[in-house]
């Protein structure tokens, strides 16, 4: 520890020892939210059956019925259809390397957890966020938050509709 350092914490001391610290101590920068949740991942098909890009999202469970059917709509809508992979979180991260290069990403547990940033943060909308080996991913909400909260609905089909858009590009 260098003499500046030192000063630095004899200066903070007091703050410190309230805090339960004895010096200075950086955080990571992108810690791990939600480590070893359980996520549901997709491939997204178009019409001819050609894999176009990949859905994570946070679980639906069987008994939300109402919920997948709102999923197949919203997917139906843009013309793809959805393939479970799995939903182990150890392959996930093996098959996140694979050729798909843009997700879509659907709940907040995924969001938080893939890209460590506020689920609910407006400006996160409609824009791509980088993830690894050149892959995006757009995020919307779940489709049980729109059962839940239905005037959601028009801001996730604006975030569908720019999905869309990105992989016509």
């Amino acid at each position: 520890m260098t003499k500046i350092e030192q000063a630095v914490d004899q200066q903070y001391l007091p703050y410190l020892s309230a805090m339960g610290l004895s010096m200075w101590q950086l955080r990571d920068q992108r810690p791990s939210i939600l480590p070893n949740v359980q996520l549901q991942h997709f491939l997204l098909k178009n019409s001819d059956h050609v894999t176009v890009a990949g859905l994570i999202i946070d679980p639906i469970e069987p008994g939300e019925s109402e919920a997948m059917t709102l999923l197949e709509a919203m997917l139906s809508a843009i013309h793809l259809m959805h393939q479970l992979i799995q939903q182990d979180n150890e392959q996930l991260q093996m098959y996140h390397i694979s050729s798909v290069l843009i997700y879509l990403l659907m709940g907040k547990t995924t969001v938080q957890q893939l890209l460590q940033v506020d689920h609910d943060d407006q400006s996160l909308r409609q824009c791509c966020h980088p993830l690894k080996n050149s892959q995006q991913a757009i995020i919307t909400d779940h489709p049980s938050v729109l059962l839940k909260y239905p005037q959601k609905k028009r801001q996730a089909w604006r975030d569908l509709k720019y999905f869309l858009r990105m992989l016509e590009n």
